[in-house]
């Protein structure tokens, strides 16, 4: 895998990696077109020069298509669902940095250097997990890798296939929000208020619900860990969301009471979860990532995986960090482990 297609791509490579035309951290855009530009960048990374950035892990699915690189006129395979969440993930940001694209994969030294940097990208920058596809692989909940990507960093979710459904009906959607604010400030008496009349499509409404469900599970997730008063209102709101759809599927469908259930919730459907800073929680963070076994050697999890630890550098040693591991902290994996630095410290000058 890596290797220069040609020798003469390999040379052409290293006389513009020498130059400097080709930088190790490259961001994806949109051109004129609507199609995915990545081009290098020469910047420090930090809070400031990434506020406006998104940071995509690896998108699962094992099909498979050729991305052809212009920048450096080479090609690699990606996952066949990477463009699709590259531009997922450019609806909100107008830069992004996703591996598959942004990392060269065909040059052992470019993937290294970006791994080396991989903590500073996620503690920077803002998450945008598979959450803001209209449908998530089926096994991206499953993989223990979601539990990094989406921990104590600044994370972008959006509740796609429900949040897709509103858009399509805003007009039902805001006469039932004022509906449901009059009967609330009538304590309840509906003998003069009027329930909107805006046709109601059962079968749409259903699956978008149902299709949800994995979004919300994957969001309260996300939450865990986290102190904030948003983070743990979301997560009682979301868990009672799902305690209503357990009810209301069994009865049957899912129909105008739940969405009532949920525009009485009062939950954001797309939103940012802020990153928190708090030692407590980033030590739970990299525990969930330690058992779920990221530290493992050759894989480009080693060093993602001390993104993890990255987050906990601002508030604690990186060596407690070891040593409450080695004391039995958390279990220790079937993978032997050694941290012996933190590439997340990195900066790029």
């Amino acid at each position: 895998m890596f290797c220069c297609n040609t020798s003469i791509q390999k040379l052409g490579y290293e006389k513009s990696l020498a130059k400097g035309q080709i930088q190790v951290l490259r961001l994806a855009s949109l051109d004129e077109n609507g199609n995915i530009k990545v081009q290098s960048v020469d910047i420090e990374v930090n809070d400031d020069t990434f506020q406006d950035v998104g940071i995509c892990s690896y998108t699962w699915g094992f099909d498979r298509v050729e991305w052809y690189d212009e920048e450096t006129g080479m090609a690699w395979e990606v996952a066949s669902r990477c463009e699709d969440m590259c531009k997922a993930a450019l609806k909100f940001y107008p830069r992004v940095w996703i591996d598959g694209l942004c990392m060269i994969q065909v040059w052992k030294n470019h993937v290294s250097d970006n791994m080396k940097i991989m903590g500073r990208l996620y503690w920077h920058g803002n998450v945008v997990p598979e959450m803001v596809l209209e449908q998530m692989a089926p096994e991206y909940p499953l993989r223990g890798w979601v539990q990094q990507e989406i921990s104590f960093t600044n994370l972008q979710y959006c509740i796609t296939p429900l949040q897709k459904w509103f858009n399509a009906n805003q007009k039902l959607v805001q006469e039932l929000k004022i509906y449901l604010k009059q009967k609330e400030e009538s304590n309840g008496d509906t003998s003069e208020l009027t329930y909107p009349e805006e046709p109601f499509d059962y079968v749409s409404f259903h699956e978008a619900v149902d299709a949800s469900i994995p979004f919300f599970n994957v969001l309260s997730r996300a939450t865990e860990g986290r102190n904030s008063k948003d983070a743990i209102a979301l997560k009682e709101k979301i868990a009672s969301l799902l305690s209503t759809f357990q009810g209301h599927l069994f009865m049957g469908s899912f129909g105008p009471h739940t969405l009532e259930a949920i525009l009485s919730m009062d939950m954001n459907l797309t939103g940012v979860l802020k990153r928190e800073s708090n030692t407590e929680g980033s030590i739970n963070g990299a525990v969930q990532s330690f058992r779920t076994g990221f530290f493992r050697y050759n894989s480009d999890r080693t060093v993602a995986s001390f993104s993890l630890a990255g987050y906990i550098c601002g508030e604690e040693d990186l060596t407690l960090f070891t040593k409450k591991i080695e004391a039995g902290f958390v279990p220790r994996p079937l993978v032997g482990v050694t941290i012996t630095g933190n590439p997340g410290r990195t900066i790029l000058k």
